[in-house]
């Protein structure tokens, strides 16, 4: 009788530990969140103009045939400001070329029409508490895979396109990572990122 009753505190000792152990770093976690994500300067994506070259179309507005030119290049930093190391760092790009929609009727108002041009993910290293993770995100249509770019949706010329109304490129960005021990997650996006004139 007095070994299964010490036999039961035991386990209860145990239990009490793991879940106390548990709930501390769930808290540290929590409070990790709160500390990366009030300060803006720990993310910056991206953390300066994003470069490259997305030329699709000729000076008369043909579709190019050839896109080996094109590629993106965004520049990142993260600071790990929390308790936990930051890891399965992930950072996902979703493009699209923008433009209106003309269907020949004048009378009719063009409407704005989205290709996805690019979509591509990239993992990086594990960020150690306290350290800073600065890097670059990057696609190129020269590689076997091309990266994610796909010019199949693009129109054709400008038989369809309103040229009279701007032409412009954005981005979807996504980035998640993991920290307690794994337990928790967390994601960060940035929707409709406009990307600058002088890549296209």
């Amino acid at each position: 009788m007095r070994t299964s009753r010490i036999f039961r505190t035991i386990v209860r000792v145990i239990l009490l530990i793991l879940t106390l152990s548990l709930s501390l770093v769930s808290f540290l976690g929590g409070l990790s969140a709160i500390v990366i994500l009030s300060d803006p300067n720990n993310i910056n994506v991206p953390s300066s103009t994003p470069q490259g070259n997305l030329t699709l179309y000729d000076p008369t507005f043909n579709k190019l045939s050839n896109f080996d030119h094109v590629f993106f290049d965004l520049p990142f930093n993260i600071t790990n400001a929390g308790y936990f190391d930051l890891e399965d760092l992930q950072i996902g790009i979703v493009a699209y070329f923008v433009y209106d929609y003309d269907d020949g009727n004048p009378l009719t108002e063009n409407e704005t029409t989205y290709v996805k041009i690019l979509d591509h993910s990239e993992s990086f290293f594990t960020i150690e508490r306290g350290q800073q993770l600065k890097d670059n995100f990057s696609a190129y249509y020269t590689n076997p895979d091309n990266d994610g770019f796909d010019f199949t949706d693009l129109p054709a010329d400008s038989s369809t396109i309103d040229l009279y109304a701007p032409i412009t490129f954005e981005a979807n960005i996504t980035l998640s990572f993991k920290y307690s021990l794994n337990l928790l997650s967390l994601k960060v996006r940035v929707f409709n990122f406009p990307l600058p004139e002088d890549i296209y």
